[in-house]
Parts: structure tokens; C-alpha cells; sequence
């Protein structure tokens, strides 16, 4: 049956968390705390929290989700950071976003990029991008939050891995200075 206003009735096989506080009062508020974050629990079918902070800037969450297996959460998984209920990345297709967005800037410019400001970027993506480049003697990137670092180094390892072309993690490549502050202030 397609969906006729009861959750029961979903065809998107949508499941609740269970670990929402009964703390709202209408039945409308308890349905939205207990399917968030929205692009997870309305499509896929098993999904399950693997990560979360509350930092002083943002609502930090990383989630497993796939739509096989009730007990695979291997071959078929899919993790994606949340920030304050909005996905910004999926490992899935993350490398396509981070390529696109610094290769053909680096390929466009007049001269070999050896220079490189990053602006964000706390997953480690385009850093990764950026140290591909033999010519990049220098990256400074400045994030506002310290704990979206943390959180990619630790639970996506693979947005931030530049064996074979620097440092085993970007983070801690010589060629890199990382600030973590307000970057209007920096």
C-alpha cells in the first residue's frame, strides 16, 4: 500500500531509533525526533547510529545504513556524517564531491598549485585531493570545529587517507598546518 498518513503504513519499511526522549508533547514532535536524521531514516531500510557529539558549534552525528541484511552491517554499509540532522557526506560517493572540487581548479590555474587554503573541510576529502598534487608544498586549512576532525579521523579513516602520496593520514602530513577556529578570525 502506498502511504496514507500512518506511519505503519509506509512502503519505505521506515523504523524507528527507539532511543528518542519522550519529552515532546505532540504526537507530530515524537515522530520527528525519533526519524531524524530525515535522509537515513526515510530511505533506508536498516540503519543504526555509530557516532555522536554535541559540540560547541554543531550536532555531530555518524550513521551505518544499508538496505540488505537486518545483521550485515559490513559488505553492504554505508556510513555518512551528519551535521545538526543534514548529511554532508556519504562514503559512497564522497570522493566524486572532493575530486570535483579540487582538481579542476588545480588543473584550470596558469601555474603548478604549491600553495593551498582550505576553508571547512574537517572530514579530510579535500585535503586528501589537494596532497595528490606533487606540486602542493603547502596546505593551511582552518575548521571552525575541532570534534568534526576528530570524528572523520576516527570513524571515516578513509576520507582522510593519503598513503601512498604523503602521510598515512592528511592530517598529519608535514605539508599541512591545520586551525581549528572561526576562520573570519583567523
Amino acid at each position: 500500500k502506498q502511504y496514507e498518513g500512518d506511519i505503519e503504513k509506509s512502503t519505505y519499511s521506515v523504523q524507528p531509533r527507539g532511543d528518542y526522549e519522550i519529552t515532546k508533547k505532540t504526537k507530530k514532535d515524537k515522530i520527528v525526533a525519533q526519524f531524524q536524521p530525515v535522509e537515513i531514516m526515510g530511505v533506508h531500510k536498516y540503519k543504526k547510529k555509530v557516532f555522536e557529539i554535541q559540540s560547541p558549534y554543531q550536532n555531530i552525528q555518524i550513521w551505518d545504513h544499508h538496505d540488505t541484511l537486518d545483521d550485515d552491517y559490513t559488505k553492504h554499509t554505508v556510513r555518512s556524517l551528519f551535521l545538526d540532522g543534514v548529511m554532508q557526506s556519504s562514503v559512497r560517493d564522497e570522493e566524486k564531491y572532493h575530486e570535483t572540487l579540487v582538481h579542476p581548479a588545480f588543473i584550470a590555474s596558469s601555474v603548478d598549485p604549491k600553495r593551498v587554503l582550505i576553508v571547512g573541510g574537517g572530514e579530510g576529502g579535500t585535503l586528501r585531493e589537494s596532497l595528490k598534487w606533487k606540486s602542493v608544498e603547502h596546505v593551511t586549512m582552518v575548521d571552525l570545529d575541532a570534534e568534526v576532525i576528530k570524528a572523520s579521523r576516527t570513524y571515516l579513516p578513509s576520507y582522510s587517507n593519503c598513503a601512498g602520496f604523503g602521510a598515512k593520514v592528511c592530517f598529519d602530513d608535514d605539508r599541512v598546518k591545520l586551525y581549528t577556529e572561526d576562520f573570519i578570525e583567523w
